[in-house]
């Protein structure tokens, strides 16, 4: 009778922490949301990037060119004039769910999370001569 006890303790142990792991994920993400104004990204105004001739052009409040860093020759290609296999090889190179997501790909933000911090571990690990060991 004492195992059971114990199993159903450590069930709602574990509701109770994955719960409180999942109420702090979604408030990380609202307030991400509102920190970085997704909802304003899409007010993009083209004609900005289309009308640069230069690397990095720094503007002053009034608008005038401070310094330009990094002369550039850029070149402007309609996207219909890309062939559709060319476009289609950027999207996989760079982001496959590209058209899935709104901009920002949570699952990849976290994946990347994720790999650094066990980078990190393993990287203390060979640094300070800790060796891993499994324990059953």
């Amino acid at each position: 009778m004492k195992k059971r006890r114990s199993k159903n303790c450590r069930a709602g142990v574990l509701s109770i922490v994955s719960g409180a792991l999942l109420l702090f994920l979604s408030a990380g993400m609202i307030t991400a949301s509102a920190l970085f104004r997704f909802d304003k990204w899409h007010a993009l105004d083209l004609e900005l990037i289309y009308g640069c001739d230069k690397s990095l052009r720094i503007l002053d409040i009034n608008g005038e060119e401070l310094c330009v860093i990094g002369p550039e020759k850029r070149l402007w290609i309609p996207l219909g004039s890309i062939p559709d296999r060319t476009v289609k090889a950027f999207v996989a190179a760079e982001d496959n769910r590209f058209y899935t997501h709104s901009g920002v790909d949570v699952k990849r933000v976290f994946g990347a999370a994720w790999a650094d911090m066990l980078s990190a571990a393993l990287d203390k690990a060979f640094w300070w001569g800790l060796r891993p060991s499994v324990s059953n």
